[in-house]
C-alpha cells in the first residue's frame, strides 16, 4: 500500500501545471482573414493548432505551451499567446508573413 502511494504522488508531481486544460479547444481568429481554429494540447504541453481562414484556407502548426500558460507556435503561420490555466480559454495574436496576414484569436476548452 505504501509503495503505490509513493508511486502516485511521483506521477502526480511530474506531471505539467498545463494537464488541466489537455483535450480538444476550438474558437475563432480575425484580423486580414477570418476564420476557425481547432487545436489539442495533451498533458504535457504539447499543441497542434489548425486554422481554417476565408483567404487563407488550411493553416497548421504545432509546438508547446509553457508551465506559465504562455505559448509561441512558430511555422507557416506564428500563433502567440496565453492559457488561462483556470479557466482553459487561450487568446492572442497570429500572423502569416508571407501573405502579409495577421490578426487575433480565442480559444476555449471543448
Amino acid at each position: 500500500m505504501y509503495r503505490a502511494f509513493a508511486l502516485l504522488t511521483l506521477t502526480a508531481c511530474g506531471s505539467s501545471p498545463v494537464a488541466v486544460c489537455a483535450g480538444n479547444h476550438s474558437g475563432t481568429f480575425d484580423g486580414s482573414d477570418i476564420g476557425t481554429m481547432s487545436g489539442t494540447l495533451d498533458e504535457k504541453g504539447k499543441a497542434e493548432i489548425t486554422l481554417v481562414g476565408e483567404a487563407s484556407g488550411e493553416l497548421s502548426n504545432s509546438g508547446s505551451v509553457e508551465d506559465d500558460g504562455t505559448m509561441n507556435l512558430s511555422g507557416f503561420v506564428s500563433v502567440e499567446g496565453t492559457l488561462d490555466l483556470d479557466t482553459c480559454d487561450s487568446s492572442g495574436t497570429w500572423n502569416q508573413s508571407l501573405a502579409g496576414l495577421s490578426g487575433t484569436w480565442s480559444m476555449s476548452l471543448d
